[in-house]
């Protein structure tokens, strides 16, 4: 017996980026899921005592404005990282696979996207 959702069964959408054009893309693509307006992405997004691991197993989708910088320097621990114009973006947090040898999982506490 499987009691978890499906991924994406629930879609949490910040009130700032509902009438996004893409928003509404995303909607139209996950007919099934139930709709969950919020305030700020941190309601739900990386909270205290979460189960990374239980989430990764039943991921929900965070939809929400980018609030601060969208371009940040580049980490020294990597192979370009002494040049000097090396930046990086990051359009989403967290990632939808499950790497055993990726950085990322240790993050953030949460495995929502």
């Amino acid at each position: 017996m499987n009691w978890l959702n499906k991924p994406f069964s629930h879609i949490y959408i910040e009130n700032g980026a509902k009438d996004y054009p893409t928003t509404i893309r995303i909607i139209e693509s996950f007919p099934r899921a139930e709709i969950i307006f919020i305030n700020n992405y941190k309601e739900v997004f990386n909270r205290r005592n979460q189960s990374f691991a239980a989430q990764k197993l039943s991921q929900k989708l965070i939809l929400a404005k980018k609030k601060s910088d969208y371009i940040y320097d580049g980490s020294h621990f990597v192979q370009e990282g002494d040049e000097v114009d090396y930046f990086y973006t990051a359009l989403m947090l967290n990632c939808l696979y499950d790497c055993s040898y990726c950085y990322l999982q240790g993050m953030f506490s949460s495995a929502n996207l």
